[in-house]
């Protein structure tokens, strides 16, 4: 299998998809335990019991004067990686990284993928791989195609939901409205 090889200070597209496009994110609980423990593996320390961090980071979404705490504080002074954007589909997840330790986005991947599946599994009584392959990376080269990868992340996928077709600026399983 590829070897991702990842250079301090660049940009990454960083993908995944559930083994045979199978759904990831069954409901609301299971996209913030991803986001909690995306916002939170960032960091270069490792966290053990991240569910218990899931009210704070929900919080967050409507009071950023959360981040003022001093766990987040640490994560933000401390991190491997920059989380730059990010959408939750049904059976994928698109995210933008930008490098800053060597090493960095893979030990979030790993991070991710040991800590989500095995939520998953116990969550929903089943056992094996969650996600097809391992994570899928390109590198973004170009500031114009930064911008294009963007927009694609925050407005094509929302787009492909009937539900969110029209409405992709409310999305909320992206950044989008960060921005």
């Amino acid at each position: 299998m590829q070897e991702h090889i990842f250079a301090p200070e660049e940009y990454y597209h960083i993908y995944n998809r559930g083994v045979e496009k199978r759904p990831i994110f069954f409901d609301n609980e299971d996209r913030w335990r991803f986001l909690t423990i995306l916002f939170m593996f960032q960091w270069k320390n490792f966290i053990t019991s991240p569910g218990k961090f899931i009210p704070i980071v929900q919080h967050s979404m409507l009071d950023k004067s959360v981040f003022e705490k001093d766990i987040f504080k640490k994560v933000f002074i401390n991190r491997c990686v920059e989380l730059v954007c990010f959408c939750l589909m049904p059976n994928h997840f698109h995210l933008i990284l930008k490098e800053l330790d060597e090493g960095g986005i893979s030990l979030l991947m790993q991070r991710i993928g040991n800590s989500y599946t095995k939520y998953f599994n116990a969550k929903y009584e089943r056992n094996g791989h969650l996600f097809g392959s391992r994570f899928q990376s390109v590198h973004i080269d170009k500031n114009e195609y930064l911008t294009h990868l963007s927009a694609y992340i925050h407005l094509t996928n929302p787009h492909e939901l009937s539900e969110w077709r029209g409405k992709e600026i409310q999305y909320p399983w992206s950044s989008l409205q960060d921005f």
